[in-house]
């Protein structure tokens, strides 16, 4: 349960930031898609990699107790979100230090 209350903030902060700040990420639809796929498949061949090997596993009672392929279902929305929320960040940050570098003409 705390899973999806993580996830859930992690969306709304997402969404706040996105609508605040009239973020920009992409040029299209199909790069957001693309890019958050390729983040998405990456992460999850991790996470399958080490769940295989048992370099750490998912224990049972926390999670929604959804599996698909043999990865709880709350990583798989993790994974969708993060590089939304992650890309927010990094940009606001870029343009705040932007202006803070460029000196303020009289």
């Amino acid at each position: 349960m705390q899973e999806l209350i993580i996830l859930l903030f992690l969306f709304s902060a997402t969404i706040f930031l996105k609508i605040k700040f009239k973020e920009v990420l992409y040029h299209s639809q199909k790069e957001r898609i693309s890019v958050t796929l390729i983040i998405m498949a990456i992460m999850i061949s991790w996470e399958r990699y080490s769940t295989t090997h048992q370099i750490w596993l998912f224990p049972g009672p926390g999670g929604i107790g959804i599996n698909l392929f043999g990865l709880p279902i709350e990583l798989y929305i993790f994974y969708l979100l993060l590089p939304q929320f992650v890309f927010i960040i990094f940009d606001l940050v870029h343009k705040r230090e932007d202006q803070i570098k460029t000196p303020v003409k009289p």
